[in-house]
């Protein structure tokens, strides 16, 4: 199977985690940091730090070394903080983009609660 890394069209074996295909390849850079653009890698190898994060499908901050390659996929060195590519932004099924379930997950316990999900968190 093949994925596009950076515009480039790799073969890569499926069900491997992203991070270890890039390292077969040769590949060892996966982002830049925000401040100095310092050059960052694969590290803990296990989804604790964010030194593997890339842009994955248009969604920023994947953490490559737990995210199993799909056919298909479409990978990219992520430059700070990464952004959101238009029309990428729906991550629920219910179509909820990723700041409804930023604000799901933390909500604002001042705030007014829109939804029960909210409303169960927040107390």
């Amino acid at each position: 199977m093949t994925v596009k890394v950076d515009g480039k069209t790799l073969r890569v074996r499926e069900g491997l985690p992203i991070a270890a295909e890039l390292l077969a390849h040769g590949i060892k850079i996966h982002r830049y940091t925000t401040r100095f653009k310092e050059p960052r890698g694969i590290f803990c190898a296990v989804g604790r730090c964010t030194d593997c994060v890339m842009t994955v499908d248009g969604v920023p901050n994947v953490r490559t070394c737990i995210t199993p390659v799909k056919q298909g996929m479409t990978i990219e060195t992520q430059r700070g903080l990464g952004e959101w590519r238009i029309g990428q932004r729906d991550l629920g099924a219910d179509g909820e983009t990723g700041s409804d379930i930023a604000a799901w997950r933390h909500p604002n316990p001042k705030s007014e609660a829109r939804n029960p999900k909210q409303i169960r968190m927040a107390k």
